[in-house]
C-alpha cells in the first residue's frame, strides 16, 4: 500500500503540472475541455485507487485462466466431477472458474462443505433454476428450483410433513410390495436369459413410485413398454437439466433458444401434463371409493380441498412436486440399485456375505419384507458403500448465495454458482482408507457417524442443510427392500464372454458407461413364492420337463450349484423342509434327493443322483460335508456352520480336551467390527457356534474357518478358556468351534489381536 500511495502521489504531481500549464494557457476555445479534464482526472484517479483497493481486499479463490466472454468453457472435460478433482489438485480445495459470464466456485473438502451447508446454510439455501428447470417446474413452483422462502418452506412441509410421515409410508407398504412382487415374478419368468438390469430397476422403481403417488399402474407388456418410454423421457429431462445451455450462460441469447432446450423441455412437460390430467380426473371420480390406504395423490387432494390459508398448496404445486418425485427419485434410486448389484457381482465374497445374512434373517423359503430390513446390517453397509463410491449426484445441485460472504478465507460474491464435489470427497484418502476399494465393512459399527442426515461432511450422498434431499425416508426404504429382494431371490452372473465394466459417465446422476446386462437365476428353495400361492408348482414342472429355462448350465455348474444348495439345506433348512435330521447332523441322501426343489443352476434336485452328491462332496475344497454309510444307506451332513437347534455339539463334533490340541486358535474379522468385539466379545449370532481356524489364512493345511479377505486376527487363549469351563470342539474339516459362554466369547479370553496381513499388534 505504501508503494501504491507513492505511485498515486507521483501521478498526481505530474497531472498537477500539466493541469496548471493547461489552466494558464490563454486559449478561449479550450475552456470547456480544460474544465472537463480538471474534474475528470481526479475522479478517474480516485476510482482507480478504489478499484485496486477493492481488488486486494476482496480475494477471490484461485483458479484456471478464463477467456474473454466464454470463460473456461472451451477447456471443460465431459466428466466434470473428475475434471474438478484434477483442478483441485492444482489450485486447492476451493477454486473458481467462469462459464460464460457466470462465476463458478468448486469445493472439494469436508470443512469447506460444512461452511457452506451448515455455517452459511441460509445464505446458500437457493438454487438458480436453469431454463430447462423452469420449464419443467411450472416456473419454479416445485421443491428443487423454488427460491428459498415461504413458498419453498410450504412445499417441503407438505412433502415431508404430510406425504412422508411414518404412518403414510407404512400404509403405502402394500402398494410397494405389490410392485416388487410383480417384478420378481417377471424376472423369474425370464428363465435365466440376459436382461438390462438398469432398465429393469428403473421400471421397478418407477412403478413403485407411481403406485404410491396414485395407487394404480399399468400391467403386462403395456407396463413394461410404458416404463421404458418413461425412462427415456425422465432421462432426457435429467440430461436437459445437466446440459450446459447457451441461454443460461449468456442470458441475452435466451430468447433465441439456440439449442432448442427450452422447446424440448416444454414438449416433455406437455406429455407429463396429459398423464397428470388423466390421473387427476380418474382420482376425482374415485374419491368416494374406499381404497384401504391413502396414496400421495389422496393426501394432496385432501390438502388442496381444505384450502388452509397457512398451507396454500395448489394443483400446480402438486404437479410440480410429483415431477420432482418421479423424475428425480426414480432415476437416482434405480441408478444406485444398478451400481449396488454391479459391485456385489464384482465382489463375490461380499455377495456371499449379503446372501448369508439374508438367509439367516429371511430364510430361503420366504420373500423379503420391510420388517426384515432393520436386521440387515451388512446389507445397509453395502448400500452406504455404494452411495459413497458411486454417489448419485456427484456435484449435488449447485448452491447460489443470496448475499456475498466469505468461505475458506475467500470472497464468494452474491449469485455465484457453488458446486460441492461430493464424488471427490467420498474418494479422499485422508477421510477413507483405500477409498477406491468397495468395502462395506467400513460402515459397520461406526456408531451412526455415516448416516444420511448430512452431519458427517465426508459423506454426503443426500447433501446437507436446508436444501438436502427431502425424500430420504422413502429412499432408504426403497433402496434396502428392493436390493434385499433382488439379491435374496436370485443368483447373479454375467453372460458368457462378457466382463464387468465399472466405468462412469457424468450427468446429474452418475451412471455406468455401459448398462449392466446380467442373468438372474432363481435362488429360493420354494419356487412357488415367485408366482404367488398355487401357481409356482405348475410352472416349475413345465420348465423342468422342457429343459428348464434357456440358460444351459455346464456339468461343473450343476455340481457346484448342487453343493451350494446342499450346504444351505444341511446347515439351515433341514427342519423347515421336514427332513429327518439326526442330532449329529446326518440326513439320508435319498431323502435329500426327493426334495421338490431346484438348485441355483435351475436343475431339479430329483434329477440328481447319489453319484452327483458324492461328486459335490469330493469337489468341495473346504470339506464342508461328511458322508456316512450305515446299514446299507448313505447319509450326509454339513460338518459345521449350523443354525438348526436340534443338532447337538457333542454328537456333531469332537471335544478339545487340552490346549496342546489347538496350539493356534484364531478368528478372522474386520477393523470396523473390532471396537464392538472388544467391548462385547465374539458372538455366535444365529449360528450354534463361534468359528476359529487352526492357523493363518496362508497356512496350507488350513482349509476352512476363516474368510480370505479378513484384515484383523483375534487369537484365543485356549488354555484359559478350557480351564474356566468353556467347551471347545473341532470339526471333521479342522474348524475349531465353541458355543462360548451364553453364546459369547468375552474379550478376556483374547491373547492377542493383530492386523492382517501385516501382523502388527493392536492394543485392546
Amino acid at each position: 500500500m505504501v508503494l501504491l500511495s507513492h505511485l498515486t502521489g507521483r501521478v498526481g504531481n505530474a497531472v498537477s503540472e500539466v493541469w496548471s500549464w493547461w489552466w494558464d494557457a490563454n486559449n478561449p476555445k479550450d475552456q470547456v475541455a480544460r474544465l472537463i479534464f480538471t474534474v475528470l482526472v481526479p475522479v478517474l484517479v480516485i476510482s482507480w485507487y478504489k478499484w485496486v483497493s477493492r481488488k486486494y481486499s476482496l480475494r477471490l479463490p484461485p483458479g484456471p485462466w478464463d477467456l474473454p466472454l466464454v470463460g473456461h468453457l472451451p477447456f471443460l472435460e465431459p466428466d466434470l466431477h473428475q475434471y474438478f478433482r484434477k483442478l483441485a489438485q492444482v489450485y486447492g480445495p476451493i477454486f473458481k472458474f467462469r462459464m460464460g459470464k457466470k462465476l463458478c466456485v468448486v469445493l472439494s473438502s469436508p470443512l469447506l462443505a460444512k461452511e457452506v451447508l451448515r455455517q452459511h446454510d441460509t445464505i446458500f439455501a437457493n438454487h438458480e433454476a436453469p431454463i430447462s428447470g423452469l420449464a419443467t417446474s411450472y416456473g419454479g413452483l416445485d421443491m428443487v428450483w423454488s427460491p428459498y422462502g415461504p413458498r419453498w418452506a410450504m412445499i417441503r412441509k407438505v412433502f415431508v410433513g404430510k406425504m412422508l410421515t411414518k404412518a403414510n409410508l407404512d400404509s403405502c407398504y402394500a402398494l410397494r410390495q405389490r410392485e416388487l412382487r410383480q417384478t420378481l415374478k417377471y424376472m423369474y419368468s425370464k428363465g435365466g436369459t440376459p436382461f438390462n438390469v438398469g432398465q429393469q430397476m428403473f421400471v421397478t422403481v418407477l412403478n413403485t413410485v407411481l403406485s404410491m403417488l396414485w395407487g394404480s399402474t399399468l400391467q403386462g407388456n403395456e407396463r413394461v413398454n410404458f416404463g421404458v418410454e418413461f425412462r427415456e423421457m425422465a432421462g432426457e429431462i435429467l440430461m436437459l437439466l445437466g446440459k450446459p445451455n447457451v441461454s443460461d450462460l449468456f442470458p441475452a441469447l435466451a430468447r433465441f433458444d439456440l439449442q432448442g432446450i427450452e422447446k424440448r423441455s416444454k414438449e416433455l412437460m406437455a406429455w407429463f401434463d396429459r398423464l397428470f390430467d388423466t390421473v387427476i380426473d380418474k382420482r376425482a371420480k374415485m374419491e368416494n371409493v374406499n381404497r384401504g390406504s391413502k396414496d400421495f395423490m389422496q393426501v394432496s387432494m385432501e390438502l388442496i380441498d381444505q384450502k388452509d390459508p397457512d398451507i396454500p398448496f395448489t394443483i400446480v404445486n402438486l404437479r410440480a412436486l410429483f415431477i420432482d418425485i418421479i423424475v428425480g427419485g426414480t432415476d437416482t434410486t434405480s441408478t444406485t440399485l444398478e451400481w449396488a448389484i454391479s459391485e456385489t457381482m464384482n465382489n463375490p465374497e461380499i455377495m456371499r456375505k449379503v446372501q448369508d445374512e439374508l438367509e439367516l434373517v429371511v430364510g430361503l423359503n420366504n420373500m423379503v419384507e420391510e420388517s426384515h430390513v432393520p436386521k440387515l446390517g451388512y446389507l445397509d453397509a453395502v448400500v452406504k458403500e455404494t452411495q459413497r463410491l458411486h454417489v448419485a449426484l456427484p456435484l449435488l445441485v449447485p448452491h447460489v448465495p443470496s448475499s456475498s460472504c466469505t468461505v475458506g478465507g475467500y470472497h464468494i460474491p452474491k449469485g455465484a454458482h457453488v458446486f460441492v464435489n461430493v464424488w471427490a470427497m467420498h474418494r479422499d484418502p485422508e477421510a477413507w482408507e483405500n477409498p477406491l476399494e468397495f468395502r462395506p465393512e467400513r460402515f459397520l459399527n461406526d456408531g451412526g457417524k455415516s448416516d444420511y442426515r448430512g452431519n458427517n461432511f465426508s459423506y454426503l450422498p443426500f447433501g446437507s442443510g436446508r436444501r438436502s434431499c427431502a425424500g430420504i425416508p422413502l429412499a432408504e426404504r426403497m433402496l434396502m427392500c428392493t436390493l434385499a429382494s433382488f439379491l435374496h431371490s436370485f443368483e447373479w452372473r454375467l453372460p458368457e464372454g462378457t466382463k464387468m465394466d465399472l466405468s462412469e459417465k457424468f450427468g446429474l446422476s452418475l451412471k455406468r458407461t455401459t448398462p449392466l446386462v446380467a442373468i438372474a437365476a432363481p435362488r429360493l428353495l420354494n419356487h412357488e413364492v415367485y408366482n404367488g400361492h398355487g401357481r409356482g408348482r405348475d410352472m416349475r414342472v413345465e420348465q423342468f420337463q422342457s429343459g428348464g429355462g434357456r440358460d444351459r448350465a455346464t456339468t461343473k455348474d450343476k455340481i457346484d450349484s448342487l453343493g451350494r444348495l446342499m450346504t444351505r439345506i444341511l446347515r439351515h433348512m433341514a427342519s423347515e423342509l421336514s427332513l429327518d435330521i439326526r442330532s449329529d447332523g446326518y440326513v439320508r441322501v435319498q431323502d435329500l434327493l426327493k426334495l421338490n426343489l431346484k438348485t441355483f443352476a435351475n436343475i431339479s434336485m430329483r434329477s440328481h443322483t447319489v453319484d452327483d452328491v458324492m461328486e459335490a462332496v469330493r469337489k468341495d475344497n473346504k470339506q464342508r460335508f461328511g458322508l456316512l454309510e450305515e446299514n446299507g444307506e448313505l447319509f450326509i451332513r454339513a460338518n459345521q456352520g449350523h443354525t438348526i437347534v436340534t443338532i447337538e455339539s457333542e454328537s456333531l463334533l469332537k471335544p478339545i480336551l487340552s490346549a496342546e490340541e489347538a496350539p493356534v486358535c484364531v478368528h478372522g474379522t474386520y477393523k470396523k467390527n473390532l471396537e464392538a468385539i472388544v467391548q462385547s466379545g465374539l458372538k455366535r449370532m444365529k449360528r450354534l457356534h463361534v468359528h476359529f481356524a487352526r492357523g493363518l489364512p496362508t497356512d496350507g493345511d488350513v482349509i476352512s474357518g476363516m474368510r480370505r479377505d479378513v484384515n484383523v486376527l483375534i487369537f484365543l487363549d485356549v488354555r484359559k478358556a478350557l480351564e474356566e469351563g468353556m467347551k471347545l470342539y473341532i470339526s471333521e474339516n479342522n474348524v475349531i468351534l465353541t458355543e462360548g459362554i451364553d453364546g459369547v466369547v468375552p474379550a478376556k479370553y483374547f491373547v492377542k489381536i493383530e492386523t492382517w496381513p501385516g501382523r502388527q499388534s493392536i492394543p485392546f
